[in-house]
């Protein structure tokens, strides 16, 4: 086996106790897809990779590799990096082959891999095969993979990868599914390892689409701000016309969402001429800092199984919403001149849409107003300083606002001080003082807006001399 060097994680190594009796019995009759997938989630430390956070000696998550036969498409492949699993086109009433990979198995000590998943209660889920289809091995090889794993792709070098395959029987319009392995690490505990990128993202299974359909959705931004609509783009050929359709999503400021989805009932227009949509929606605005979790689902009824069941999109897409208020510099060459004339700088930023307006405010009550104001378009927007010039001594407050086209603004307040008169120290002897004497003198700092006094330590000589 090849060594890695990855950080060791014990945490990890926690016994499913809801799974104790499934994976100690007869493994293969007792269990089903629904208690393994709840066991799991019900601690999302159980879901971390042994294989990479412990020792080489133990294998890795189930990797998906690939759908053949004749007539199969895989138009969307698996990607656990975004939550992505692989979506797959073939023809209703066929044997296509499922195949999937794992790193470091060694076929004396380890089970090979199970299928679960749901195709209408007909025969992947059906009463006989509730453990799963037990999958077969085919080789290893020794090759460079790539594996995802929480948030960031692993690439591993000349390492021993172990191919697996299982053959299924399409006979339903949607096929959803995803593997598991199960093993004895290296404490003497069983581990159950799910396909995807590990805990604490959820897992996303695979779909195989009979009906020609293919659906997918996506957010038409990158991020949204709190003031923009978060909008959904949906892009679907070949839908059926007697299914209903619903956008899922769940939301909430943590990195793991969970609980129940919203969702909203979708209006597609679809018709038998016309199938395909290409549309986009909206959720609405959301708060900063909200993430946002979402797919479509389908209720859809198998005419040939004469079956309704719900079947969701292969993938978990997410998007966040950050703050689009405008980042801004303000500043002045100086907050006191006896001149009277400031010199002020600017700079402002927005991470989404455009600046529309800079104001520059000044409580001069000299102004016939009572104040001076300058704003777009008389300050432009690519103007970085402005000069202004008092003629009346005083404090006085400045203010710099940006305002932005999505509706948001932002603000940064100076104070400056104009004072034309010379100031002058007056110090007064305190009575009684002896020559030689260590006494405080009082000193009084005048200018003609402020008097401050301060009291100081002086040796007196009859004149002033700082201690």
């Amino acid at each position: 086996m090849i060594a890695l060097n990855l950080r060791r994680t014990r945490s990890s190594f926690i016994l499913v106790v809801l799974m104790a009796s499934m994976l100690l019995g007869q493994m293969y009759n007792q269990a089903s897809p629904s208690t393994i997938v709840s066991s799991l989630q019900s601690n999302n430390e159980d879901r971390m990779h042994p294989f990479l956070s412990q020792s080489s000696e133990e294998p890795s998550h189930p990797i998906f590799h690939n759908v053949t036969g004749s007539n199969v498409e895989v138009v969307q492949q698996r990607n656990d990096t975004v939550n992505q699993g692989a979506f797959v086109k073939a023809k209703w009433n066929t044997t296509v082959t499922i195949w999937y990979k794992i790193v470091n198995w060694d076929n004396t000590t380890y089970e090979t891999p199970l299928l679960y998943g749901d195709d209408g209660g007909n025969y992947l889920n059906s009463s006989t095969t509730k453990a799963g289809l037990k999958m077969e091995y085919n080789y290893t090889t020794t090759e460079n993979i790539t594996i995802t794993y929480l948030d960031e792709p692993v690439t591993l070098t000349n390492t021993s990868v172990s191919y697996f395959s299982v053959k299924l029987n399409l006979t339903a319009d949607y096929i959803s599914f995803y593997a598991i392995v199960i093993y004895t690490n290296q404490e003497g505990l069983k581990q159950v390892l799910l396909e995807g990128r590990g805990s604490p993202y959820p897992l996303v299974q695979n779909l195989i689409s009979t009906n020609n359909a293919f659906f997918k959705t996506e957010a038409t931004l990158e991020f949204f701000i709190q003031t923009e609509n978060v909008t959904i783009h949906i892009n679907a050929t070949s839908l059926p016309v007697n299914s209903t359709y619903y956008i899922q999503y769940r939301s909430g400021t943590s990195d793991l969402l969970v609980g129940e989805f919203k969702e909203d009932k979708l209006d597609l227009g679809l018709n038998e001429t016309n199938r395909d949509v290409n549309t986009t929606i909206s959720l609405g605005q959301f708060e900063v800092g909200t993430k946002i979790d979402f797919r479509l689902k389908i209720r859809h009824n198998d005419t040939r199984l004469n079956y309704t069941r719900s079947v969701f999109e292969p993938a978990l897409h997410r998007v966040e919403i950050f703050d689009g208020q405008p980042s801004l510099e303000f500043s002045v060459n100086t907050t006191y001149s006896r001149l009277g004339t400031f010199f002020f700088s600017f700079n402002a930023s927005v991470p989404r849409g455009e600046i529309t307006s800079y104001t520059l405010w000044i409580n001069d009550t000299t102004q016939p107003n009572g104040y001076f104001e300058i704003s777009t378009p008389n300050l432009k927007l690519n103007a970085t300083n402005y000069t202004y010039s008092f003629t009346t001594p005083g404090v006085y407050q400045a203010n710099f606002t940006v305002e932005t086209a999505k509706g948001l603004s932002a603000n940064k307040s100076l104070i400056v001080i104009f004072d034309n008169e010379k100031p002058f120290l007056e110090f007064t002897k305190p009575k009684g003082a002896i020559e030689g004497q260590l006494v405080n003198w009082k000193l009084i700092y005048k200018c003609s807006i402020k008097v401050q006094q301060v009291l100081h330590q002086f040796l007196y000589h009859g004149a002033i001399i700082p201690f």
